[in-house]
């Protein structure tokens, strides 16, 4: 909770500095997972099976010279459910079960540098690059076995430190058009499984969180 709450007051202070000066860019657009994250084998303890997803976020920019070089700093949402062939497999392995199954919130909070350059009529260039302090949270799994009772996985907030990369146009300064690479690491995702008898356990697994975003950015001040 103190994370999240963290969260909220960074990313508000972003905007309030945004608003204040230098630019201020909304984001929106889908979230397609690689890698292990987007590996639909249930059986292989790395996949996430996770789905494309929707991101969205505030990316604010300030001149550092003028000669195009910029520092920036991001917080993207990005939201997404699991792949269809990955529910089927641990729904053949559970025949019995009702599942209600998780979903995965990555919040990435990112700072480093852009460069942009013109390239006439009012199209612009940029690549940027920088570290991400990113935010797993996994929401509940829940197997419901009628008259036997519930099973459910509950997983705490995760965190790891990784990288972002992308670039993209503008026009007219007023919209971008970008695609960016979200290496995020691997996760420590500690979890509580609690039995239908009340018992409950402690475990723990990990998940690396790999993905590529396109979205379509809009100017707000």
């Amino acid at each position: 909770m103190k994370r999240v709450l963290l969260l909220a007051v960074m990313s508000l202070s972003i905007f309030s500095l945004g608003l204040a000066q230098g630019q201020m860019y909304f984001n929106v657009g889908p979230a397609f997972p690689t890698g292990d994250y987007a590996d639909d084998d249930a059986g292989d303890r790395d996949a996430g099976g996770a789905a494309i997803g929707l991101n969205a976020g505030l990316l604010y920019e300030h001149p550092l010279n003028s000669n195009g070089l910029f520092m920036f700093g991001s917080v993207d949402l990005m939201f997404q459910g699991l792949k269809a062939d990955y529910k089927d497999e641990i729904e053949d392995a559970n025949p019995n079960a009702d599942i209600t199954f998780a979903k995965y919130l990555n919040v990435p909070i990112s700072g480093g540098l852009r460069y942009k350059m013109d390239a006439g009529d009012n199209v612009g260039l940029f690549a940027n690059a920088g570290v991400s302090f990113n935010l797993l949270k996994v929401t509940d799994y829940d197997f419901d076995f009628g008259d036997q009772g519930n099973v459910e996985f509950k997983y705490e907030l995760a965190t790891n430190v990784g990288f972002k990369i992308g670039a993209g146009l503008t026009f007219d300064e007023k919209t971008s058009v970008a695609i960016h690479y979200y290496g995020l690491g691997e996760h420590d995702l500690d979890f509580e499984r609690e039995n239908p008898d009340g018992a409950s356990q402690n475990g723990d697994t990990e998940q690396t969180i790999t993905q590529v975003t396109i979205t379509l950015g809009f100017k707000l001040n």
